[in-house]
């Protein structure tokens, strides 16, 4: 009984290591994410929702309230990825992305605040540039559980789980066979 209960728990330990990494990247499922979160009128701002939100659509399409704004999402690294421009015109205020999966129609949406002032259309400086396209990772979650590790750290991490299964492997035995010196 008791080597199945060790069993048991082992099987479950195992699983939850196993798939935490798929729950810290999972990040914003479900979610439209914004960012900038705050953007000025005539500014860019970047969308994403998680692959997992809708895995079997390649693309993904939305609006924002009762404005008119349309934008679309494409395959990114991890999630689906697009930028919205906001008009000139916009007021400030907060504002609802909302769309629904093509595949299963599951509607997700996301809040963004639209601040005051306007960004320039037609820089007279360079200095007054908007600013360039994003680059680099979507902020979608943590990425992955290795992120921010070095190989050091991880094989460290290796080593103490498969000692604890070791240790836990001759605790059982020795209890099994009576042997408890």
């Amino acid at each position: 009984m008791r080597v199945a209960r060790l069993i048991a728990v082992a099987g479950l330990t195992t699983a939850s290591l196993a798939f935490a990494p798929v729950a810290i990247a999972a990040g914003n499922v479900n979610t439209i994410e914004a960012n900038p979160g705050t953007v000025k009128a005539g500014g860019s701002v970047t969308l994403s929702i998680s692959n997992t939100t809708c895995p079997k659509d390649k693309t993904f399409s939305g609006s924002v309230d009762s404005t008119g704004w349309q934008f679309t999402l494409t395959p990114g690294t991890m999630s689906l990825v697009g930028a919205l421009n906001v008009p000139a015109s916009a007021k400030p205020g907060s504002y609802t992305a909302v769309g629904s999966c093509p595949t299963g129609g599951m509607v997700v949406s996301g809040t963004f605040t639209v601040s005051g002032g306007s960004t320039p259309t037609s820089p007279t400086t360079p200095s007054a540039l908007t600013s360039p396209p994003p680059t680099g990772a979507v902020a979608t979650g943590d990425g992955g559980g290795t992120s921010g590790m070095s190989t050091t750290e991880i094989a460290l991490g290796a080593a103490l789980a498969a000692g604890a299964v070791v240790g836990g492997t001759v605790i059982v035995r020795r209890r099994s066979s009576g042997d408890n010196a």
